[in-house]
Order: structure tokens, then C-alpha cells, then sequence
């Protein structure tokens, strides 16, 4: 059976479709900063750079200010940088002063139900475009590397410092500097936090903070420290083989015996199942469904995700005389993956992860087809007995 190419809008319907999770918000949802309630009358939750003080973290910020943050984004020639804390391109340099971490229900964290690790901040503008203090959540993302398959994305926590709620989101002028605070969810209160800057394409550098209050280390861009970062705490593909494989087979792809395995993954389905309407899994369709559960193994550098299912494969019931009967995406069928569906999976890296598809009757088997959309890579039969 030849795979017909499958839209752009059908595809991205069927991710909102798993990600929905039978009626549950995403992870990803969860993930934008809250304000707390301007009612609650607060005390700084860290002195670092305090303003009352009138010196401190904002004189060294003009010290080393605007001027010298064009200067330094100038003689890269435009490129950006983060190291030791500081970020600097060529539309802004954002510092960061102090960090600590706050207990729950502690002030700062009055409201989570997870620690939080807060970082204090100050963002100047080098130029005359638009920036303010939220920039900050577009150029980072906070990571604790306490998974040895998947890079552990923390997801931002409500405003740990009353004392911005009102400007948070000022417009900063030109050369002009205004200070922040910004705190992520701590999955334990041991592994240490990993702030990565980039701009979504390029990543510009790492500094590692200790939960104790330290600094550990930084990391820069450049392609060396780009590619000994990548494979920091993973066994790499060298050591899976499947990376091997696909390498000596000329950089073929193919699908057999329920395994798939391209030059960037491997997918294994471990197994499948008929999930009837209403029974666990399937509680709020109202078709029957095949469900099938796999492992994604990362064999790159590159981003790869147990999500990345859905644009490899799909899903066909032969019962139709006159055409191919393509089965719509159902919602995930298994609760476990809720929150993993979307990990990054580090280079040699498993992920399991469950898809399901709407059946349109319940006795024609399944013919699960895999491609890259322009050349189809095999079929694989699953019977619903």
C-alpha cells in the first residue's frame, strides 16, 4: 500500500488530538508564568539587587551597561552570547545577579506545591526595539539532568519577588536597565539546574547553578563546547549500535516486524491492543480503538521525540473496495505518558510512549505504515483478535 502525503493541517490535528490526553490540558499548556494576586503583601523574596540600596547589582550592571554590551555584540559581528551568567546580543543583556531556592510555601513560593529555583535578573536594552523584562523567558529554559534518556525541561513557576508585579512587563529604553525575577519548578532539591540560552535555532551557552547557592560552571557556543554538551550523560548511539546500522545501510530507512529504524531514530513497538468505547483508554471516544505502546531511542544529536511517531506512521483498515481507508488519531491511551509525550530524549536515550487510532470496524486487521511522507518505508499487520 502506498502512503498518500498527509497535510500539514491533518497532522497538526492529530498532535492536538493526543495531546489532549482525553480531555486534559497538556503539559506544554502549564507552562507560562503566573502572576500571583497583587493583594498579597509580601517582602522581597531575595536582597540581591535591591534597589534601596542604590548601588550593588545595578552599578555593576552600568558598568559593564549598554555601552559595553554593544561593544561586545558588536565585535562578534552580531553573535550572541551566555556565559557565566550573563547573556548579551546584539538587542540586549540580560545579567543575573543571584539565585536561591525556595521551599514550598515559603515567601516567594507560597502557592506551589514543588521548590522552586528563583533567579534575579537585570535586562538592559541595546537598542531602540521593543524589550522588557519577560524577554528573559524566551531566550532560556531551565533543565535538571536527573533522567538518563531525556532532557528534563523544568516548567516555569509563578513570580518569586512581589516587588516586580507591576513591572514585569515595562517597556525598557534604549540603554536603559530594569531589574526581574523569574523561578522554574525543581523536580528534586539535589541535581543541579541548567540555564541554556539560544534564541530557538542557536544555542548560545550554559551555566550550571548549584542548588547550595554556587556556580559550577559555564559552557559557551562554540561548535566544540556545542558538541561535547550535547553528549554529556548519554551513552550515544556509538554505544546502541542502531545508529551503526543505519549508517552501514547507507542512510536507508526501514520498517519491519513492528521496528522502525532511520538515520535519526529508532522506534520498537512493544505492543498493541482493541481498547473498546468507555474501558480505560479509551473513556471518552466513541469508536472503539487499536492503541499500540513503543520505545523511541534518540541515535543524533539532533531533537527527537516520542511524538515524532506520529509523522513517521499511519494507520489504515482495508475495508473500503474503492479506496484507502486512512483511521483518524485517538487520544492517548495510556495516562503514564502525559507528561513525558513531549520529552526531548537525549543521543542513545529511550523514551516510552503510547498512540492510539480511531478503528472503523473490529474485525479488519491494521496495516501500520511508515514514511518520511515522500518514500514509504514498509507495513506491518496487527489483527484485532
Amino acid at each position: 500500500m502506498k502512503k498518500p502525503l498527509v497535510s500539514l493541517a491533518s497532522t497538526i490535528t492529530a498532535v492536538a488530538l493526543v495531546l489532549s490526553g482525553c480531555g486534559e490540558s497538556s503539559p506544554e499548556a502549564e507552562s507560562s508564568p503566573e502572576v500571583r494576586d497583587e493583594g498579597s503583601s509580601q517582602e522581597p523574596a531575595s536582597e540581591a539587587g535591591d534597589p534601596s540600596d542604590g548601588s550593588s547589582a545595578t552599578e555593576e550592571a552600568d558598568t559593564d551597561g549598554s555601552e559595553a554590551g554593544n561593544e561586545a555584540s558588536e565585535d562578534a559581528g552580531g553573535h550572541s552570547t551566555f556565559e557565566d551568567g550573563v547573556l548579551t546580543t546584539p538587542e540586549l543583556k540580560i545579567v543575573i545577579t543571584d539565585h536561591k531556592v525556595i521551599p514550598v510555601g515559603e515567601e516567594g513560593n507560597e502557592y506551589g506545591d514543588k521548590p522552586v529555583i528563583a533567579f534575579w535578573y537585570e535586562t538592559t536594552n541595546l537598542t531602540d526595539e521593543d524589550v522588557s523584562p519577560m524577554d528573559f523567558i524566551f531566550y532560556f529554559e531551565a533543565y535538571q539532568d536527573n533522567n538518563p534518556n531525556a532532557e528534563n525541561t523544568l516548567e516555569v513557576a509563578s513570580l518569586p519577588d512581589d516587588r516586580f508585579l507591576d513591572t514585569q512587563m515595562e517597556k525598557i529604553k534604549n540603554g536603559g536597565t530594569v531589574e526581574n525575577a523569574m523561578a522554574y519548578e525543581l523536580d528534586d532539591e539535589t541535581t543541579p539546574v541548567d540555564l541554556v540560552a539560544s534564541d530557538f535555532m542557536t544555542e548560545f551557552g550554559t551555566t550550571t547553578y548549584n542548588l547550595d547557592g554556587s556556580v559550577s560552571n559555564t559552557v559557551a557556543s562554540d561548535e566544540s563546547a556545542g558538541s561535547s554538551t550535547a553528549n554529556e550523560g548519554s551513552t550515544g548511539s556509538d554505544t546502541s549500535g542502531e545508529g551503526e546500522a543505519s549508517e552501514d545501510a547507507g542512510g536507508d530507512s526501514t520498517f519491519e516486524d513492528g521496528v522502525l529504524t532511520t538515520p535519526e531514530l529508532k522506534i520498537v513497538i512493544t505492543d498493541h491492543k482493541v481498547i473498546p468505547v468507555g474501558e480505560e483508554g479509551n473513556e471518552y471516544g466513541d469508536k472503539p480503538v487499536i492503541a499500540f505502546w513503543y520505545e523511541t531511542t534518540n541515535l543524533t544529536d539532533e531533537d527527537v521525540s516520542p511524538m515524532d511517531f506520529i509523522f513517521y506512521f499511519e494507520a489504515y483498515q482495508d475495508n473500503n473496495p474503492n479506496a484507502e481507508n486512512t483511521l483518524e488519531v485517538a487520544s492517548l491511551p495510556d495516562d503514564r505518558f502525559l507528561d513525558t509525550q513531549m520529552e526531548k530524549i537525549k543521543n542513545g536515550g529511550t523514551v516510552e510512549n503510547a498512540m492510539a487510532y480511531e478503528l472503523d470496524d473490529e474485525t479488519t486487521p491494521v496495516d501500520l505504515v511508515a514514511s518520511d511522507f515522500m518514500t514509504e518505508f514498509g507495513t506491518t499487520t496487527y489483527n484485532l483478535e
